[in-house]
């Protein structure tokens, strides 16, 4: 707590001197708050300069435990890295995604898609009609002259290029299951088949 200043001994007037004294350590803002304060109780209140004390403590005191949350922190972000870099990271135990149980005999393409886990998904091929409205839809974005020829360049382009047919076949793998009456189920928390008949 900053010392009172002895107003006789200074030679300021009182009031600057209990001015001066408040509005140590206290921020611009704050300070036009306790000017303003001070100003207008002054007359009024006897008890005026241990309450204007109060508020500029009650400011300062903010302010330091502002400043100690962000030291806080910081220290807090550094140590934490050097802690990181100490663990060592274990090494995950390979998991088996597929369980066949009982008599049950698959394919190697029927077992590899089904070891992609139930998450796995593959995105959807667009027909030729969603294709060509596609290409309609994005042609009648360009100006007025150059629609005809956009579309044009588009429907050539859809007759040149094929899409990649994907290397998992999910439909086959479904028939493979129903034509063998075969069950799969999902059996841990990891995602992973289990196949019985």
């Amino acid at each position: 707590m900053p010392h009172r200043p002895a107003d006789r001994d200074s030679g300021l007037h009182s009031s600057d001197a209990w001015f001066l004294y408040l509005t140590q350590g206290v921020t611009p803002r704050s300070t036009g708050t306790v000017r303003t304060l001070f100003a207008f109780l002054q007359p009024r209140c006897s008890d005026l300069q241990s309450y204007a004390i109060r508020v500029a403590e009650a400011n300062s005191h903010r302010e330091y435990s502002r400043l100690a949350d962000r030291t806080t922190e910081f220290l807090w972000q550094q140590g934490l890295q050097g802690l990181r870099t100490q663990v060592q990271k274990k090494p995950s135990a390979p998991s088996n995604p597929l369980h066949v149980i009982g008599d049950v005999n698959l394919p190697d393409k029927v077992q590899e898609e089904l070891k992609c886990r139930p998450k796995f998904a593959v995105e959807p091929r667009r027909t030729s009609p969603e294709l060509l409205g596609l290409v309609r839809h994005v042609s009648k974005r360009f100006p007025e002259g150059d629609v005809d020829r956009c579309a044009s360049e588009g429907v050539d382009l859809l007759m040149r290029v094929r899409p990649p047919k994907g290397s998992f076949a999910i439909p086959r793998t479904i028939k493979h299951l129903k034509g063998n009456s075969l069950a799969q189920l999902p059996v841990d928390k990891d995602g992973g088949f289990a196949v019985m008949r």
